[in-house]
């Protein structure tokens, strides 16, 4: 049991390299109270990783569901990183 787990914890600990970028979005998003967008990143990030996980589980195994959820982490970060850069003028002008 123990071996197995090791054998993802290279990938486990990619997590926090990942899932970073869009962990600190969220809390500046909440700072913000652009709470709608957040929201709506989740949502949207959703259909990313079902189909990562669709397509990479059935080839990778356990390894697919590990990279779909990295790409569900990675993307989330770039539609805050996106929805940021938008409203970036407005929400930190002088």
């Amino acid at each position: 049991m123990q071996s197995q787990a090791l054998l993802y914890l290279p990938v486990a600990a990619l997590c926090a390299v990942s899932f970073m970028p869009a962990v600190v979005f969220d809390g500046i998003l909440v700072g913000t109270t652009l709470n709608r967008v957040m929201r709506n990143g989740m949502v949207a990030s959703l259909p990313v990783f079902l189909l990562a996980a669709t397509v990479l589980q059935p080839l990778w195994g356990n390894w697919g569901l590990w990279a779909a959820l990295h790409c569900w982490f990675i993307t989330r970060g770039l539609i805050y990183w996106w929805a940021l850069e938008r409203r970036k003028a407005a929400l930190f002008s002088a």
